[in-house]
This record gives structure tokens, sequence and C-alpha cells, in this order.
């Protein structure tokens, strides 16, 4: 039986990830981490992450790490489609993750990653993340990160959500400080083409409705 962390953001992905492990007999005990990184949609994504929080009835843990994003180029931490991201972002996460995790006695790191990130960076394959969980069980063998979306896109991950039952319009995808997504960063674009490929009806309210988006990436 397993203690679990899981990291939310607040987007879709995420919010798949916690009815995904919400579901799993084996979690005895879910924790969700939001890690605040000082960007303009902390605000949103926080009200997104703590709504998904409490409808899988898990109170959502809040770490500032603002000072420490700005300190390293101000870059988002994680991937997000057409967003600067931080250069070993993921190792970075799932170390700060770690260590709150073994803080709260959790054994399990569970992190929505999919194969769209994957194809973005080698820092977001299941192959890197191996290699940070053999260099923390070497020190902490308790410790697993699970990816259970590593191997889908993020539009078999949305049909997921749609299956577990996730209320998709209380999710946030946008890198704009706007009350309703723009429609035209790479995130909106990438939310708004993972909808239709799934063939679900798309909840979100766009300023402008999404063109194409060639990459599918996280968020």
């Amino acid at each position: 039986m397993a203690k679990a962390l899981a990291l939310l953001s607040g987007g879709p992905d995420s919010a798949t990830l916690m009815k995904w492990a919400r579901g799993q007999a084996d979690i005895t005990e879910l924790h969700a981490l939001y890690l605040k990184g000082g960007h303009v949609t902390d605000p949103r994504e926080i009200e997104c992450a703590d709504f998904q929080a409490h409808d899988n009835s898990v109170k959502l843990e809040i770490i500032d790490i603002s000072q420490l994003v700005a300190g390293l180029g101000g870059q988002r931490i994680l991937v997000h489609s057409e967003a600067t991201i931080m250069p070993f972002g993921n190792a970075i996460v799932l170390s700060l993750s770690t260590t709150y995790a073994l803080l709260i006695g959790a054994d399990r790191v569970l992190i929505g990653l999919h194969k769209d990130d994957a194809d973005e960076s080698a820092e977001y394959t299941r192959a890197f993340i191996d290699r940070l969980q053999d260099l923390t069980q070497s020190v902490h063998p308790g410790i697993t990160y699970v990816t259970p979306f590593i191997e889908l896109r993020k539009a078999a991950v949305i049909a997921e959500g749609g299956r577990l039952g996730v209320d998709f319009a209380k999710t946030w995808s946008c890198i704009r400080p706007e009350s309703v997504h723009c429609g035209y960063c790479g995130a909106c674009r990438s939310r708004a083409a993972a909808f239709q490929t799934a063939q679900l009806s798309d909840p979100t309210v766009y300023t402008q409705k999404p063109i194409a988006l060639t990459s599918t990436g996280s968020h």
C-alpha cells in the first residue's frame, strides 16, 4: 500500500493524474503539491489546482519557489508549449518533490508527463526520469517516480480524463494573465487540439478561436 504525492499544476493533464491516482486501489493516502513559480498565471493555476484537489478530497499544498525560479532565469520550470523552459527544470521539480515526499512520508511521486512532452525534450522521457530515480533510490530506496501517461499523447490523456469525469472547465493552460484562455498561445492551441483529437467537447472559453498547432505539449 502506498502514500503518494501528485504534482498538480491546474492543467488538464495533472487534473487527469489526480483522478487516476484517486482510482488506484493501492494508493491509500494521496497528497497534492503545487510549485508556485512566480509567473503571471499562478493565481489562475492555483485556483484550478485547488478545485481539482478538493474534488478528489485532497488538500493542496503550495510551495513558493518564485525566488528560486527568478534567480535561475525566470523561465517556466516544466514543459509548456511554445514557452521558454528552464534547462534541467524537470530534475529540479522532481528533486523538490522528493524532498517534500520524504517530509510527509510518501513513497511515490506522481507527475502527469505524456509522450508529447517527451518529444519536446529528453528531460521529459522515462529514460531521463529512470536515471533520476536510480540516483534517488541510491540514498532513498523507498521513492518511486510514477508517470502513468508517459506513453500516451496529450489527446489520449484528455480522453482518459473525460472517462474519469474530470471537470476540464476548472483547469487552466494559458500562459497569459487573462480572465479566460487567450486562444493563440501555444498552450491554448495545444489544449484545443487535444480536445478535438480526443473528440471531446472543449468547455474552455477562448478570447479567439485557437489555430492549428504542430506540437501538443504539456499543461
